[in-house]
């Protein structure tokens, strides 16, 4: 849309900007790429099993109950940390992406009045 629109304009565009609205569009579709990245990492796993946890309320003893659920969540956490850190660095680049594309549209924004 911005390209559109400065190419309705009489006055000769400063390469300066056209260079900073290219660099917004790269970072763009990184920004796109990495949303799409973090969002493809759903396969948590979830612990104790509701149906276990069930069975296991009937028979065992509250302590021992309550060491088996604390046991795994312990292991929960263990198997999900991977999947949390490799989604966390695709959100943080796609925030990184996020700030340099709002950078260099203002470069470019500001760049126009010169």
């Amino acid at each position: 849309m911005t390209f559109g629109l400065l190419r309705l304009s009489a006055v000769t565009i400063p390469t300066i900007t056209i260079v900073l609205l290219a660099a917004a569009m790269v970072v763009y579709v990184a920004l796109l790429i990495c949303v799409w990245r973090a969002s493809r990492l759903r396969e948590l796993q979830y612990r104790p099993n509701m149906l276990t946890l069930k069975g296991n309320s009937e028979v065992a003893p509250g302590d021992v109950l309550r060491r088996w659920v604390a046991s795994e969540y312990v292991v929960s956490t263990e198997l999900n940390r991977p999947l949390l850190q490799r989604k966390g660095l695709w959100v943080g680049r796609a925030v990184t992406a996020l700030y340099a594309e709002g950078l260099f549209l203002s470069a470019a924004a500001i760049a126009t009045l010169f």
